[in-house]
């Protein structure tokens, strides 16, 4: 039986998870809240969208609905996500993907809400990386899960290969996040800087990546560092990692490492590439991550540098609705003692 999904906040990042996973039997999409788009609009902003093209799919408005092909979809507007009765509308897992007033407490959320994926960060919240902790989750002990951001996911695949292979004394992060990347990934006293700056060239941005990581990797505390600078221009998003690891290795070795996590326990979620990289090589890709093998580079024997790319928002989605429908079939299989 397919997990019902109802989603919080109708912004980019959520259209592109109803795109895609709607194709996927285990997961049906039954709820849009947003307090700031009608039916029509949610028809329309699902089916343009300026950056991924058309969607190829029959979509229209109804009465307090939106039918795509020959399914439909709730959509209501309540202006606080503690007003919607989730339960109620048959939701079983919700998508918050824009952030929630602070009044509502986590205790509070966590009573409101049957299951939740939240897409950023929040503390006394189990943080998942799909592929890499995933199997932490517990259908009796975990009602709300944080998909963290896309960096993390970016990053934390090859953070894990590079320690289990070679271990890690300390690494080091610089992120550049394309132009189609949710704002939510960056830190949020800067929203409203981003968007003022939306114009520039290249201006520096903090970012959580770091502290994300600590909450995958709980052992590094103090040994990780990143920074952050947006490029308007930029299609893809960029990460350059630095390592500083335990054992002497090579280029060759490094690479490896990375192309047999690849092929193996990694396949779905990094591709390693031996030519040189086009936007379009990785644009639209679901990979997490896609390593630049040309790049890499070993400094002495125990410095690496990796150059990391990825369609951000678009791998994101994927890993948001991977998480969903993990958690949905756990629930499922697994049924809360009341």
């Amino acid at each position: 039986m397919a997990v019902k999904v109802g989603i919080y906040g109708f912004n980019g990042l959520s259209r592109l998870a109803i795109r895609a996973a709607w194709e996927w039997p285990e997961v049906e999409f039954v709820l849009v809240n947003d307090a700031s788009v009608t039916p029509e609009q949610v028809a329309w902003m699902l089916k343009q969208d300026s950056t991924r093209g058309c969607w190829q799919k029959s979509i229209v408005a109804e009465e307090k609905a939106i039918r795509i092909d020959n399914t439909s979809v709730a959509c209501t507007q309540f202006a606080k996500i503690s007003e919607i009765p989730w339960r109620k509308l048959g939701v079983d897992i919700v998508l918050v993907a824009e952030p929630w007033p602070e009044e509502v407490s986590l205790h509070a959320l966590k009573m409101l809400l049957p299951k939740a994926i939240l897409t950023r960060p929040v503390e006394q919240v189990l943080a998942l990386v799909m592929g890499v902790n995933d199997h932490l989750y517990s259908p009796h002990d975990h009602s709300l899960i944080s998909a963290l951001s896309a960096s993390c996911h970016m990053v934390a695949p090859v953070f894990n290969v590079l320690l289990n292979g070679l271990g890690i004394k300390y690494a080091s992060f610089y992120y550049q996040p394309g132009n189609n990347t949710a704002s939510h990934h960056l830190s949020p006293q800067h929203f409203k800087q981003r968007l003022s700056y939306e114009e520039a060239s290249v201006y520096s941005q903090p970012t959580w990546l770091a502290d994300e990581l600590l909450s995958v990797f709980p052992g590094f505390k103090h040994q990780l560092a990143a920074s952050a600078h947006f490029l308007p221009s930029a299609k893809l998003s960029q990460v350059h990692g630095t390592f500083l690891v335990e054992c002497k290795t090579t280029v060759a070795e490094v690479n490896s490492l990375l192309e047999k996590a690849a092929k193996g326990r990694y396949r779905q979620l990094l591709s390693v590439n031996n030519e040189p990289l086009w936007v379009n090589d990785l644009w639209q890709q679901p990979y997490s991550v896609s390593l630049e093998a040309a790049a890499t580079q070993v400094v002495g024997s125990e410095m690496v540098s990796l150059t990391l790319w990825a369609d951000e928002q678009w791998m994101y989605a994927h890993r948001l609705m991977e998480l969903v429908r993990k958690v949905g079939v756990a629930t499922t299989n697994h049924p809360a003692v009341t």
